[in-house]
């Protein structure tokens, strides 16, 4: 028989063995994420995003020479250093929120 540590208790919430491969969100949520802590979250968010986007723009626009920037806009308008830049900050935090960092 297995241990009631590994098993959870009666109320159905898991073991510290099962809690361990759940996902942080679910933890949060189960131990009582309040609308204090959300706004702050929030406020967090914003002020990464208001930083990080103007950041993830001038990385394009340093990465790129300008000879090379010129002719990749004359493919297409979404080529431009600054839009490369945006491109690759958002989906960098979209695989790197996936993956769970």
């Amino acid at each position: 028989m297995r241990s009631s540590v590994a098993r959870g208790d009666a109320l159905g919430r898991p073991g510290p063995r099962v809690s361990r491969f759940l996902p942080k969100s679910i933890v949060c949520l189960r131990e009582g994420y309040t609308a204090r802590l959300l706004a702050g979250d929030l406020t967090a968010g914003l002020t990464v995003g208001i930083v990080a986007l103007p950041l993830a723009m001038a990385f394009g626009i340093a990465s790129i020479p300008e000879h090379v920037a010129a002719e990749l806009a004359a493919i297409h308008p979404w080529l431009t250093p600054p839009a490369m830049g945006l491109f690759t900050a958002v989906i960098a935090g979209c695989l790197i929120s996936a993956l769970g960092g």
